[in-house]
């Protein structure tokens, strides 16, 4: 008698383990607060397990396709390492929540509430470089992407700046996204990189454009 109540029992969790209701619903607790793709969330409807385990899949992935980077809204604030002058007009930095922005499907770097709107344009290397120019002041050093573990956000970051998926703002943040905790997302390569944009920076700069911004510092 007992074997056939365990087998009765047993057969009643197969069934439940199998039904699309758990799934979904665990797969929407799983999600929330966290960036899921929609793709992930049409699934869930039908095929909830198969959603779950696909969107955890993607939580891990380094790359990002073009359609999405311009789907999304980003957020943008400099590191101190870019120096007093960039952190100083920066609200992440007084204390508000960060600049906002998107990337346009034609290139075009779209800000919210800043002068710098229309000057900026972005390119993709390979799904993970980010590289954005300005008319004036050239092409940054790249921006390296990484993902946000607690979010299941993206984040792209440099010697000199953060880009993020998801709301920024120092009263918020957790530990893993201050600069120290970021800074080791960042590659050698791109400190090269940074340092070549200084050198050419100071070269191009005419001693009598006060208003010329300065070079980034170098930084560590």
């Amino acid at each position: 008698a007992g074997l056939g109540r365990a087998a009765c029992v047993s057969s009643r969790w197969a069934r439940l383990a199998a039904s699309n209701s758990l799934w979904a619903s665990l797969a929407e607790r799983v999600w929330e607060g966290r960036h899921v793709s929609e793709a992930c969330r049409a699934q869930r409807r039908q095929h909830g397990r198969s959603a779950l385990r696909r969107s955890l899949a993607e939580s891990e992935a380094r790359h990002i396709d073009p359609s999405l980077l311009c789907e999304l809204t980003w957020h943008f604030r400099f590191k101190r390492a870019a120096g007093e002058h960039w952190t100083g007009s920066d609200p992440y930095w007084q204390g508000a929540r960060a600049r906002t922005l998107r990337f346009e499907p034609d290139g075009a770097v779209r800000w919210e509430e800043e002068a710098w709107d229309g000057l900026m344009w972005w390119r993709l290397e390979g799904g993970s470089l980010l590289r954005v120019s300005h008319a004036q002041l050239g092409a940054f050093p790249a921006e390296r992407l990484v993902r946000h573990p607690p979010s299941w956000g993206y984040l792209f970051t440099s010697p000199w700046a953060v880009y993020a998926s998801f709301p920024l703002s120092r009263a918020d943040d957790d530990a893993s996204l201050t600069d120290r905790a970021l800074g080791r997302s960042v590659e050698p390569w791109q400190w090269a990189e940074a340092a070549r944009y200084n050198e050419a920076a100071a070269g191009e700069s005419s001693s009598d454009d006060e208003d010329a911004p300065p070079p980034f510092p170098a930084g560590v």
